[in-house]
C-alpha cells in the first residue's frame, strides 16, 4: 500500500507498464513522476494481526516504522540453511528410531498372539 502523492489517500500502488523508482526517502517514481510514498507501520502485538491477502495483514493501533526501502537490493534470507538441513536430518533419524520400535513391538505382539499360546 502507498500514500498517494497528489492526494494522500492510502490505496494500493499501480504501476501498470511503466517503469518504477524509488528514493532514500520512500518515495516511489512511476515513469520518473511522483505518484506514492510507501505506507508502513508496526504493530505491537503481532497475535492481533488478521490477514487479508496473500503478503497483506490488518492490525489495529499501527504506530508508524522507520523504514527505509533500498531499491537494487537483494534481501538476505533469515534461514540458515546448514543448521535447517542438520534439524532436517535430525528429525529423520528420530523418525526413523520411532519406526523401528513400532516394527519391534508388532513383531513381538505377532510372536506373543500366534506363538506363545499354541499347542504343538
Amino acid at each position: 500500500m502507498g500514500r498517494n502523492s497528489p492526494g494522500g489517500n492510502i490505496e494500493p500502488i499501480h504501476v501498470g507498464n511503466g517503469t518504477i523508482k524509488s528514493d532514500s526517502n520512500n518515495n516511489i517514481f512511476v515513469n520518473g513522476r511522483l505518484s506514492y510514498s510507501f505506507n508502513t507501520a508496526d504493530f505491537q502485538d503481532y497475535n492481533s494481526l488478521r490477514k487479508i491477502g496473500d503478503n497483506l495483514y490488518q492490525g489495529e493501533n499501527p504506530v508508524n516504522a522507520n523504514v527505509n526501502v533500498k531499491q537494487g537490493f537483494i534481501e538476505k534470507s533469515n534461514v540458515n540453511v546448514v543448521n535447517e538441513m542438520i534439524n532436517m536430518m535430525t528429525v529423520m533419524r528420530h523418525f526413523e528410531t520411532n519406526q523401528k520400535m513400532v516394527q519391534i513391538i508388532d513383531e513381538t505382539l505377532n510372536k506373543a498372539a500366534n506363538e506363545v499360546g499354541s499347542v504343538r
